[in-house]
């Protein structure tokens, strides 16, 4: 899963933001 960029974690740290 750790292939590419962590688009999720990002999408998860602006969520919580």
């Amino acid at each position: 899963m750790q292939s590419q960029l962590p688009f999720g974690l990002i999408f998860i740290f602006i969520c919580v933001l």
